[in-house]
């Protein structure tokens, strides 16, 4: 800690910010910590629906912290929080035509290493589907380790599929998805909401504090999603559920609509006009 610190001074130093912005995790403390020493106004965000540890303390020594959900403000110091909501790309906003939408698409998102128990779930689901087979076609990041196996089950089944490791279009395969099946992180559930559609979330049962199922039920209370623990969802569920959508794709629709109704399109304008009022002397 004292050398991180040592370290972030001498960023400050060199770079004379007007003001610091932290956006989560133990790495953020040395800067915000030597911002406080230095005088530099700071602010820090907090991307969960549950404040991690870190943000918790640092709240006391920043003069401003920025949420994702409207619920988590009275989590910190009364005067402290503002929801801002959680900047996404822009490409996640953009009104582009979709693409062939042929079919139903359904989209797996296991985070950006994947997901082995998303990828087994979906994978074991594919023989209850077979009837639908012609209607259905997936999209799945699976991670680099766990890409082989999953694409060969795909064409194994004969299903259409785009199988990658990673997604760096992910606003493509998003619009084009009719249902998301996926874990329940911060940023995940900023494009789903961005770009509106409804998904079935597990999620990740050892994240600190639970935060993802917390992240999760936002979505679920609005309607736009059906949350899952993992103990819970079994590959004859999904399957079911699967199927039930396909027949009723008004319901996905609504779904997305709802999720849209979460999304903060000018999040990261909010969070520049904190940072102004901050580094202009503001406090409330």
């Amino acid at each position: 800690m004292v050398r991180g610190l040592s370290e972030a001074r001498g960023v400050l130093r060199s770079f004379a910010p007007d003001a610091v912005l932290g956006m989560g995790g133990y790495t953020q403390v040395p800067a915000l910590l030597a911002a406080r020493v230095a005088g530099i106004p700071s602010a820090l965000h907090e991307q969960n629906a549950i404040a991690g540890r870190a943000n918790l303390v640092l709240a006391r020594v920043v003069q401003r912290v920025l949420v994702s959900a409207e619920r988590s403000t009275d989590q910190f110091p009364s005067g402290k929080a503002v929801w801002t909501g959680l900047p996404v790309r822009s490409q996640f906003f953009s009104s582009s035509a979709e693409e062939d939408h042929a079919g139903f698409n359904v989209l797996v998102l296991g985070g950006s290493q994947g997901a082995y128990f998303l990828n087994r779930l979906v994978v074991d689901t594919l023989s209850a589907l077979e009837s639908v087979r012609d209607r259905l076609r997936f999209a799945h990041q699976t991670g680099e380790g766990d890409h082989p196996w999953v694409d060969e089950a795909y064409r194994r089944g004969g299903f259409r599929a785009e199988v990658r490791p990673f997604f760096h279009d992910v606003h493509r395969v998003l619009r084009r998805a009719d249902l998301v099946v996926s874990r329940a992180g911060a940023s995940s559930l900023a494009e789903l909401a961005a770009v509106g559609r409804g998904a079935v979330l597990v999620p990740y049962p050892f994240a600190v504090k639970d935060h993802q199922y917390a992240n999760a039920m936002a979505f679920q209370a609005e309607g736009a999603a059906f949350v899952f623990r993992q103990e819970e969802i079994q590959s004859n569920r999904l399957a079911s559920l699967i199927h039930g959508l396909i027949a009723s794709p008004d319901k996905t629709r609504e779904m997305g609509r709802k999720a849209q109704r979460l999304s903060q399109p000018d999040a990261a304008a909010r969070v520049c006009e904190e940072l102004e009022r901050i580094a202009g002397g503001g406090t409330a």
